[in-house]
């Protein structure tokens, strides 16, 4: 049976540019988390649907995890309310989930698999997260595509810029048909 860890954690705002919410994890608990080794998590926050993430630092000394906007929003989640979490071990292979169209692009194009495997875990995390964050399967699959088209053409380095613009026209090819 996997371990998990309850806590009960209040919502907060971050006063730097870079967070916007997250909850506050007490230097116990993050020390409790390193001795089990865990680097990334699956957060299970109230009814909210699971959340994969890490203990990041948010500035002063402390640290927590970060909810985004439309997360907090989604679940109704409100600032200074009190939330359940129970963390556990994220044992995924790239530390959050991966959709179907992004695994059969890979799998279709060993270059840019091999280009994708050897970057940088979080930036792995990016890129899936860029491909992945729509609801339809085909734009799914036209970004999964425009970013291992990027990262081979760059000979596995990633210019965010280019990327971007490069995902633009592709949008742009696909409304003109």
């Amino acid at each position: 049976m996997t371990q998990s860890l309850t806590l009960k954690l209040r919502l907060q705002k971050s006063g730097g540019k870079l967070w916007g919410r997250y909850l506050p994890v007490d230097d116990l608990m993050v020390k409790k988390v390193k001795d089990l080794g865990w680097n990334r998590l699956i957060a299970k926050i109230d009814e909210a649907p699971p959340l994969h993430c890490a203990l990041v630092p948010i500035g002063n000394g402390v640290k927590g995890i970060t909810l985004n906007k439309p997360f907090v929003k989604k679940n109704g989640f409100l600032l200074d309310q009190e939330l359940n979490v129970e963390l556990n071990q994220d044992l995924s292979k790239y530390g959050m989930p991966i959709s179907e169209e992004f695994e059969a692009v890979l799998e279709a194009d060993p270059d840019a698999k091999d280009y994708f495997e050897h970057l940088t875990p979080g930036k792995q995390r990016n890129l899936i997260y860029f491909a992945d964050n729509v609801k339809a399967s085909e734009i799914r699959i036209r970004r999964a595509l425009v970013v291992m088209n990027h990262i081979k053409s760059q000979g596995g380095k990633i210019d965010f810029k280019n990327l971007t613009q490069e995902m633009k026209e592709a949008n742009n090819r696909e409304r003109l048909h």
